[in-house]
């Protein structure tokens, strides 16, 4: 377990130090006046999802909260092949998202929050050790389905082609957790976003 808070120390710190100097200068960049209140985003994303034995295709979507121009939450919901009939798995997630200074066009960020992760295995079908270890040898029939906590840390960049649409490259790394024991899962995706804007214009993204 001390190994695993280390782990998760080592990716959480960096984080924190990032957002905590970077918050003050990115909501400068928002110009007096600008009438900003919140917004809602619904998006869709693509890509590839891997572990350490496997890589599969990675399809989902979200719905997000800017609650600020600098700080926004959202919640997804994505689906992952996995290779072997009836194997695959599902997660979804709640994150907080904070921008990090970035020009008009283009906006970086970094995220955190958590989750769930169900993974489901065929009969016959390769399991990693992580859910290997949970099935009794003595009961076949026992389900092969687990649904079990994840932390997820990432990060990419908004990058603005209108005042509504938004492409999204961003790296998820998911944590699953069972006890004393972990499994790491990292997504690769493209988020394609539509923003629904509670004010007339965006300027500081112009």
């Amino acid at each position: 377990m001390n190994s695993n808070l280390h782990r998760l120390g080592l990716l959480v710190a960096p984080i924190v130090l990032v957002v905590l100097g970077s918050a003050p200068a990115s909501a400068q960049s928002v110009p007096s006046g600008a009438d900003w209140t919140h917004g809602t985003t619904l998006s869709l994303f693509g890509g590839a999802s891997t572990d350490s034995n496997t890589t599969g295709p990675y399809l989902g979507g979200g719905i997000g909260w800017e609650i600020k121009p600098t700080f926004a939450i959202e919640g997804t919901m994505g689906w992952i092949d996995r290779p072997g009939a009836d194997t695959s798995a599902y997660n979804a997630g709640l994150m907080a998202q904070f921008s990090l200074p970035g020009s008009t066009k283009a906006s970086p960020f970094v995220a955190g929050g958590f989750g769930l992760y169900r993974a489901s295995f065929g009969v016959g079908s390769e399991m990693p050790e992580f859910y290997s270890r949970r099935i009794s040898a003595t009961d076949p029939a026992q389900p092969r389905t687990f649904t079990d906590p994840a932390f997820i840390f990432g990060g990419g960049v908004n990058i603005y082609l209108s005042r509504h649409l938004a492409v999204r490259p961003n790296v998820d790394v998911m944590m699953v957790f069972d006890n004393s024991y972990d499994y790491w899962v990292t997504g690769f995706a493209v988020h394609f976003a539509y923003h629904f804007e509670d004010h007339p214009v965006t300027p500081w993204r112009r």
